[in-house]
């Protein structure tokens, strides 16, 4: 199943587009911001960084030392920019986020 496929699936297990609520194993949405939803996968590297989706592409971007673009496809360089404003902007409710559900 591709990649986006998967991010998909798993908000329609979650409900509401607005929810923060998740399953085992799926991937909780952390921030929406117009067509940038931003979230992250249980346990999936000791990295601490976020995955974007947008229309139309995705990127992951590891948030410490600083915030820095890890990996993309799919999004142009304006829309990397943005969605890398769009974390900075929302960097210390993903980081509460993350601490939350590692149990941190």
């Amino acid at each position: 199943m591709p990649y986006a496929a998967k991010c998909r699936l798993a908000q329609t297990l979650c409900g509401s587009k607005n929810s923060v609520r998740y399953r085992a194993g799926t991937a909780p949405t952390v921030v929406r911001d117009g067509n940038f939803r931003l979230f992250f996968f249980s346990r999936e590297e000791t990295q601490i960084h976020v995955h974007v989706e947008h229309p139309d592409g995705e990127a992951k971007y590891r948030l410490t030392p600083q915030v820095a673009l890890a990996t993309y496809t799919g999004l142009s360089k304006r829309q990397l920019r943005e969605a890398q404003s769009v974390i900075e902007e929302h960097l210390t409710e993903i980081q509460n986020a993350l601490n939350h559900h590692l149990g941190g």
